[in-house]
């Protein structure tokens, strides 16, 4: 009842009573019998069908946030040496440098869930405009050679997002559909690794991308030696912490990562306690897949690793 104003407003309050024949109602109100005969056909349609309709204005609503999303993403590519082939709003599509590549994707799910400041609106001027709130946007992060056949990137990166978007990360609560999957191709072999883009504990908050592009800029500088990267995305230690992950044991697996990333930096005590800092706020966060789950830190090292060596091409 609500959409509806004015006189409309009193037909269908009259209409959806009941109590008055259609005829009666056609006379007082000057208006055709067979045209509120399908009125109250489609009202009782939508009532028996127990279902709420989209409203004309929720759709006007979602389409400008949408479009207000490309319009945010299309310059936050090109302010970043990029090149946008198509946005749409909710879909995305462009080139740019693995070294922005990690900005872009955090900048442009906060522009899409008007996560920037504090009101959850985008505002324009003096007018504020609605974002898509806590709905989930996931993204595909393909890594791939200049060389490397764009149809194939194109074709092969659709795919591993609807592994992104199949992905559930549970810390508490659930969280679907807003996932980020990297995918580095080296001479034709694909490696792939999942992270999430936002938890619900309990209100939406979304997971801090910038550490690692951080943990590699400190790898880059030589504070960081680049095996850390190699030995805690896989090997025997991190394979003992994965256990006592899986056991509950978190303090023998705190220990262990201290000690893996202990073994490659030299001398920043501050690089440790933010790494582990990072680590227990994330600590029990996994994802369920087919197979059962998995731990966050182990797609967490790999992502750093995928992008590391895409870099050395950028």
């Amino acid at each position: 009842m609500s959409s509806f104003e004015g006189k409309s407003r009193e037909v269908i309050s009259r209409i959806l009573k009941g109590d008055e024949d259609l005829g009666k109602i056609a006379s007082e109100e000057g208006l055709d019998e067979g045209n509120l005969r399908k009125a109250k056909e489609f009202l009782d349609k939508i009532i028996s069908s127990k279902k709420v309709p989209v409203s004309i204005s929720y759709h006007v609503s979602i389409s400008r946030a949408l479009i207000i999303s490309a319009l945010r993403d299309i310059k936050c590519i090109e302010e970043s040496n990029g090149v946008v082939i198509y946005a749409g709003g909710d879909d995305l599509l462009s080139i740019a440098p693995v070294s922005s590549a990690i900005r872009i994707i955090d900048e442009s799910r906060r522009e899409y869930g008007g996560l920037k400041g504090q009101s959850r609106f985008h505002k324009l001027n003096n007018y504020l405009i609605p974002s898509m709130g806590d709905a989930g946007r996931s993204y595909s992060l393909y890594i791939a050679h200049y060389r490397y056949p764009l149809y194939a990137v194109v074709r092969d990166s659709a795919s591993k997002l609807e592994m992104a978007k199949d992905s559930i990360w549970v810390d508490g609560r659930e969280r679907k559909k807003d996932s980020l999957i990297i995918t580095y191709s080296a001479r034709g072999s694909l490696e792939s690794s999942i992270l999430p883009l936002s938890l619900r504990n309990p209100s939406l908050s979304l997971v801090d991308l910038e550490f690692l592009n951080d943990l590699i800029e400190r790898v880059r500088a030589g504070d960081i030696s680049v095996r850390l990267l190699y030995e805690a995305s896989g090997g025997d230690f991190i394979g003992t912490a994965e256990r006592a992950w899986r056991m509950g044991n978190m303090e023998i697996f705190d220990k262990v990562i201290e000690y893996i990333v202990e073994r490659h930096i030299r001398n920043k005590e501050e690089i440790l306690a933010e790494i582990k800092e990072y680590m227990k706020k994330y600590g029990k966060l996994r994802r369920y897949n087919p197979d059962g789950e998995e731990p966050f830190f182990l797609n967490l090292f790999k992502s750093c690793r995928l992008l590391y060596s895409g870099l050395r091409g950028d």
